[in-house]
């Protein structure tokens, strides 16, 4: 097929040989043109980055799963994720004064979720969050110190549990609150903070409380003289002479 392009013209350069070359054997589809190139290359590149693209975002979501994964553990674990290291302290201070332990966990966890060194917008400090007219009156000089800041709020549960005679509610509500609010409203202060506040203690409480737990069982007589033999602190603590 070359020949009669050859006899057409008597002068043929080399150059117009090449360019009917490259045109014959580009209809006969023996080597790509150049825009094929750039169409193959330009594929190529597309999968290359929709597969870098994918993988990227598998490992971003993966990394932010594992957060969510760390984060919501520590907030179920609670207590055994960070009480543990002041539950000794927190029993011994509890017999002392005769309140229950699992209470106090309860209050640190809602109060400072056990940060010794929390500090509220009001001035409350520590795991029990004191104030400082609260910290003066029951004797604790470092609010910062756990065992001092434990004893202190302990004591001032005590007085609570006394002056509420036993209400739980009440104690909480005044704990959050103030004495002050309780005896102004005449009970539960209405404010949402203080009502979350108790609901959310007692929550705690409760599931500290529960029945898979090994529980010490109390004994005292009622006012007519009754034996009386249960498991349940808080009975214990409201009924015993």
């Amino acid at each position: 097929m070359i020949q009669p392009l050859l006899s057409k013209r008597k002068h043929f350069h080399f150059r117009d040989f090449k360019n009917e070359f490259c045109k014959l054997a580009s209809r006969l589809e023996i080597t790509p043109s150049s825009s094929q190139n750039s169409k193959i290359k330009s594929r190529k590149w597309e999968c290359f980055s929709s597969r870098t693209s994918a993988i990227s975002r598998f490992f971003i979501v993966g990394i932010l799963l594992f957060f969510c994964f760390v984060f919501l553990t520590h907030q179920a674990l609670g207590k055994d994720a960070s009480g543990r290291q002041y539950d000794q302290i927190i029993r011994r201070i509890a017999q002392r004064y005769d309140i229950d332990p699992e209470l106090i966990h309860s209050i640190i966890r809602a109060e400072s979720n056990y940060d010794s060194q929390a500090v509220s917008p009001k001035g409350a400090v520590g795991l029990m969050q004191l104030m400082p007219d609260t910290a003066k009156e029951y004797g604790v000089r470092d609010r910062y110190d756990p065992i001092e800041n434990i004893e202190g709020g302990t004591k001032y549960l005590k007085d609570l549990f006394h002056t509420y005679d036993q209400k739980d509610d009440l104690v909480l509500a005044a704990y959050n609150a103030g004495p002050e609010a309780v005896k102004k409203h005449k009970g539960i202060p209405p404010y949402p903070e203080t009502v979350q506040y108790i609901q959310r203690v007692k929550s705690y409480w409760n599931s500290e409380q529960s029945p898979n737990k090994n529980k010490k069982v109390f004994s005292f007589r009622n006012k007519s003289g009754r034996l009386i033999i249960t498991n349940d602190r808080n009975y214990y603590l409201r009924n015993k002479r």
